[in-house]
């Protein structure tokens, strides 16, 4: 495992990127004057370089409340969400190889504007580990190269109880709107110790692209650096398979790009892979910059290619041109899955400058609907019911202010002692249809999985053959949230309801 140690001179946002191999190194003569329009990146010896990070729910501004306050050692920052938001939001962790983790420690921050953690859930390489008090080290002792601790409960949940027969019980359960949770530290204990962790860099710049697949929100090319391999820029357009497609990238300091590593393809699962167009040869080009532009070949593989440029490039501003793809055998559209970008050893990423005033346009766009009260929170619906068989079932939804949504449900068996366990995870983005005092209809997309399968959600990658890719419209009103396929019925009241189980 590499170790290596980068300030925080950048804002640390959620990311994703990768160290396997060295494109170039970047140099400065100790006789020659600092560039102070130059965006500068230094390495130290001593912490341990993730492969990436993400959360799922971040507070704006998101300088003060990304994930890499967990691992700053300053108590008083911390990684938190939005206000709203608590169970059922997490960090992912990338590994760049499997890593024996011992055991893992949370330190949550004191302040009236956050809720306590009380369980979390864990997932290693995709697998569910358990339920586990949030106070107390927690035990993993396996090797994995991903993990996922999800909020599971907390101290400022409302529910509501509804008990109509003495075999069955309805609940209604919400978080508190004035509340977030958080972690202002994230202890990782390995086989020889603390795991002394550096989550990835992340830089702000303008990204656009030529075209986007329709609709936008489920391909935009902010995709490309959100650490999610299952999420990608799909072009749009409809006459070619992205031969001449651009990606473009305007910082506010100069970089020295001298490398570029590629998730080529759609990574959601291997038939993904397969059915879309991937690139097999790109330009990589500064604009009013230094340095001549690089053509680069890529196989045609799912596994991450890291490229060096045959000259380093210093400027402002980068384009990317797709000049050659493979072709999809099903679909015509490009897609890339992700992008990181190398300055001399240090690999970066980048956080669109323009995220956090999309964020204040959904809320402004739902503020006085039905949508308003459940933007950034998590309603859940559960009941249970039998006298010599015991069933349980619960179903969640968050709708969050960046535009993503997580579903869950999960259901219990206990006929004749036979323990039966369901959990499936619906994930992905959604964009506003109409709302207004009543009514709001919202679409919803992205993959639809099971998390009790060999292939769990939370690794990055699944397999198609567990997992369904969907679409929905979702009806939200007072009394119910519901898809017309595969988004579930969730009631927002307890009691008179039938039972969706």
């Amino acid at each position: 495992m590499k170790t290596l140690r980068l300030p925080f001179f950048a804002f640390l946002l959620s990311a994703l990127y990768s160290c396997s191999s060295d494109p170039g190194e970047t140099k400065v003569s100790e006789d020659q004057p600092k560039d102070k329009d130059l965006l500068e990146f230094t390495v130290e010896a001593g912490t341990t370089y993730l492969q990436g990070a993400y959360v799922t729910s971040m507070a704006t501004p998101f300088s003060d409340n990304a994930i890499a306050n967990m691992f700053d050692n300053d108590s008083a920052t911390a990684w938190t969400t939005m206000k709203g938001s608590g169970p059922d939001e997490g960090c992912m962790l990338y590994f760049d190889e499997e890593t024996f983790v011992k055991e893992i420690q949370i330190a949550q921050p004191t302040g009236s504007q956050f809720a306590s953690i009380k369980t979390v859930t864990v997932y290693g390489n995709g697998k569910n580990l358990g339920d586990f008090d949030a106070s107390k080290p927690i035990a993993v002792g396996k090797e994995i190269s991903s993990l996922f601790i999800k909020v599971k409960e907390t101290d400022a949940e409302k529910t509501e109880r509804y008990s109509p027969e003495e075999e069955v019980d309805e609940e209604i359960t919400s978080f508190s709107a004035d509340k977030s949770v958080g972690i202002a530290r994230l202890t990782i204990i390995g086989e020889n110790g603390e795991l002394k962790l550096q989550p990835p860099v992340s830089v702000i710049a303008g990204v656009s692209a030529s075209t986007t697949l329709e609709p936008e929100a489920a391909y935009n090319v902010g995709n490309l650096f959100d650490s999610r391999r299952e999420m990608g820029w799909a072009e749009g357009n409809t006459e070619t398979s992205g031969e001449n497609e651009t990606i473009t990238l305007k910082f506010n300091k100069k970089v020295n790009l001298t490398g570029i590593e590629i998730w080529n393809g759609f990574q959601r699962s291997e038939k993904h892979f397969s059915a879309n167009a991937r690139v097999k040869s790109l330009t990589v080009e500064a604009i009013g910059g230094e340095g001549k532009a690089s053509t680069l070949e890529l196989p045609d593989s799912a596994t991450p290619i890291l490229l060096k440029l045959t000259e380093s490039l210093l400027a402002k501003e980068f384009r990317i041109t797709v000049k050659e793809v493979y072709p999809g055998e099903k679909y015509k559209d490009l897609v890339i899955s992700e992008i990181r970008l190398y300055s001399g050893d240090v690999p970066f990423v980048v956080t669109l400058s323009d995220e956090e005033k999309r964020i204040a346009a959904t809320k402004t766009a739902v503020n006085g609907t039905v949508m308003e009260d459940f933007l950034d929170r998590k309603i859940s619906y559960s009941v249970s019911y039998g006298f010599n068989s015991y069933y349980s079932a619960s179903r969640s939804v968050s709708f969050r202010s960046n535009n993503t949504f997580v579903m869950y449900t999960q259901t219990y068996n206990d006929d004749q002692s036979v323990k039966d366990t369901l959990e499936i995870v619906a994930d992905g983005n959604w964009e506003l249809i109409q709302a207004n005092a009543t009514t709001a209809k919202v679409k919803v997309f992205g993959k639809y999985q099971n998390l009790t399968d060999d292939y769990g959600f939370y690794k990055g990658r699944g397999e198609a053959a567990y997992e369904k890719i969907f679409s929905d419209i979702v009806t939200i009103n007072n009394t119910s949230i519901q898809g017309e396929k595969f988004i579930e019925k969730i009631f927002l009241k307890a009691g008179k309801n039938e039972y969706p189980y």
